[in-house]
């Protein structure tokens, strides 16, 4: 299967690359739907949101950085593929791999990542990505090691005339409309008051703090926001 997207996320903390792939990744995992009578709506992810998130978050953090190398993140058409370099920790086996022992290769990113929350229980991710997936997505070397998450096409092949490709289609649109409206209704409330804090936006938009700062980064990236001045005491800009 070809290959759909592959971006690079420089030119920032581990933290921030980290959560804007988490970001990107959430939206591109998107929810496939079909209806089943009047009432019954069935929906599934194209791959599981907790099993995704563990392999990003551990791709970061046992990616070996000594070369400048990157953990890499690409999207098929069939599948997520996520790409961290060097192989096992020295001295760990591929059965201790899989049963969740823990020897962080890199142990001040990990006591970081779990000082966020990122990382709630040492060990646990990699047991619960095979209890769901089996050991087939794994694939070593000595040089990097690489997790592939298929697409889960129940939906589709269980319905007629391709119905939930469609309605995965109008989910994708679905997601694209919130995120414009979010956007929209985040302009209008800066319009309104030009000093607004995002502490403010965020109970007026209900978002979550990281929801307004990513769409505030957003919009500054596409030229439609300015910051004025300092963030206290400064104002915004919305440009038509």
């Amino acid at each position: 299967m070809r290959l759909r997207e592959n971006e690079e996320y420089g030119d920032c903390s581990i933290v921030k690359a980290m959560q804007k792939v988490l970001d990107k990744f959430d939206i591109e995992n998107i929810t496939q739907a079909r209806k089943r009578g009047m009432k019954t709506r069935e929906e599934l992810r194209l791959v599981d949101r907790v099993a995704l998130r563990e392999l990003i978050i551990n791709a970061f953090a046992h990616n070996d950085y000594s070369n400048g190398d990157t953990p890499i993140f690409e999207i098929f058409s069939d599948r997520f593929e996520i790409t961290s370099y060097d192989g096992l920790v020295s001295g760990m086996t591929q059965e201790e791999f899989f049963s969740g022992v823990s020897r962080p290769r890199n142990p001040e990113i990990m006591r970081i990542f779990k000082d966020l929350e990122y990382v709630e229980r040492l060990g646990s991710g990699i047991p619960f990505v095979v209890e769901k997936y089996g050991r087939e997505i794994f694939h070593f070397s000595s040089s990097i090691i690489r997790f592939s998450l298929p697409f889960d096409r129940t939906i589709d092949l269980a319905g007629t005339e391709n119905d939930a490709r469609k309605e995965a289609g109008k989910g994708q649109k679905t997601v694209e409309k919130v995120v414009e409206k979010t956007v929209e209704k985040i302009c209008t409330l800066i319009s309104e008051n030009v000093k607004v804090s995002i502490a403010e936006l965020v109970v007026l938009t209900g978002l979550s703090r990281r929801g307004v700062e990513w769409n505030l980064k957003k919009l500054k990236a596409s030229g439609r926001l300015r910051r004025v001045g300092p963030d206290k005491g400064g104002h915004w800009e919305v440009i038509k």
